[in-house]
């Protein structure tokens, strides 16, 4: 049974959370708002999912007499014709798996610690990027957000922010973690106001070069 609040351990109650709520305003403040001239959370929701997947919109359905909500997806594209709903099963996975993120990160009160592990799955690499934009939105509006990925496009949304000075540096703090001789070590690297890391680790930030290296180099 959902307790008030609680997405589940899979995110599995997520739409019905989500339901209870369609009549909520987020703060015209609230820097998850930035931008916005609309703030029932539908709407934000419906701005994020769009920046995230561009041309994807939520739509949810009540059956009060059955207690039950019917949740899909529709798609549209400027100068296209809006499609009818979708079942969850019936689109791409990543949406079913990036919706509760989005969630925690848009519901979640001031205080509230995040954890979230690999909120890159299933998405391109503009989501990605998107998304840890909202991920620092919502440590603006007073979330601590804790992050494992292994996404070089997510960590490029947080050093974004830090270049357009949406966060201060000292507030994005990098760990990497490697197995050496049968322990683990912890690297810290610093990120300066221009969003440069003070070291990279191997076959992270450099894969684009060296497959681009392989691309290009001459055929044996």
């Amino acid at each position: 049974e959902a307790r008030v609040g609680d997405l589940g351990v899979r995110g599995e109650y997520t739409i019905n959370h989500l339901s209870s709520k369609q009549d909520e305003h987020l703060d015209p403040e609230d820097p998850r708002c930035f931008g916005l001239s609309h703030f029932r959370l539908p709407d934000v929701l419906d701005h994020w999912l769009q920046e995230i997947t561009p041309g994807v919109h939520l739509v949810l359905e009540t059956v009060r007499d059955a207690d039950a909500i019917i949740a899909g997806y529709s798609f549209d594209r400027s100068g296209d014709v809006k499609t009818k709903r979708y079942r969850a099963t019936n689109v791409g996975f990543g949406l079913s798996y990036t919706l509760p993120v989005l969630t925690a990160l848009l519901l979640s009160p001031a205080g509230t610690l995040c954890l979230i592990e690999n909120p890159e799955a299933h998405l391109h690499p503009r989501g990605q990027t998107k998304l840890a934009e909202l991920a620092v939105r919502a440590t603006l509006a007073g979330m601590q957000v804790i992050v494992e990925t292994h996404s070089d496009h997510f960590v490029d949304g947080i050093r974004i922010a830090v270049r357009d000075s949406l966060i201060t540096p000292d507030s994005a703090v990098f760990h990497y973690f490697e197995r050496s001789a049968g322990k683990t070590v912890v690297s810290s690297p610093q990120v300066d106001a221009d969003g440069r890391l003070s070291s990279w680790r191997a076959g992270f930030f450099d894969q684009y070069e060296e497959n681009m290296a392989k691309l290009i180099a001459p055929k044996p």
